[in-house]
């Protein structure tokens, strides 16, 4: 009995040593997107190029930014993100534009060249493609991960 003890104890020991080497699942970071950014809006072909800050990024993915079109001119519209996140690779984004009830909801992914690309949708039925990449993109925005 005592050495089916021995073998026992010997066996959970050598386990656990094993455990404490295996590699532990850990959720992929948040890549980082605060920044400037080039944001293209495409409606069946009609295309809108806005510039886009994101400011802040907090550690739950929250994004905190603003915007406006025309793309590197005097804007025409201003807005603001509103309920907006980045979750691993996914992107969900509110843009909310001032002095106007107008709201849009982009959905997107972020791609291994640090662009994000995805579909979106607004509050009066249409719906498109978008996609915003670095304005510098030979900077990496915020120091994230590309």
């Amino acid at each position: 009995m005592k050495r089916i003890f021995s073998i026992f104890l010997a066996v959970a020991v050598v386990a656990g040593v094993a455990a404490a080497f295996l590699p532990v699942a850990t959720k992929a970071a948040d890549p980082n997107l605060t920044g400037t950014w080039l944001l293209v809006l495409n409606y069946k072909g009609n295309i809108q190029m806005h510039d886009m800050t994101i400011t802040s990024q907090n550690q739950n993915g929250s994004l905190s930014g603003t915007g406006g079109y025309p793309h590197n001119e005097a804007y025409s519209i201003t807005w603001s993100l509103g309920k907006s996140q980045v979750r691993g690779g996914d992107v969900k984004m509110t843009i909310k534009y001032n002095n106007s009830d107008y709201i849009a909801q982009l959905v997107g992914a972020v791609q291994p060249d640090h662009t994000i690309t995805g579909n979106w949708q607004d509050n009066r039925g249409l719906t498109g493609t978008w996609s915003a990449t670095p304005k510098e993109k030979s900077q990496n925005p915020g120091g994230g991960t590309p």
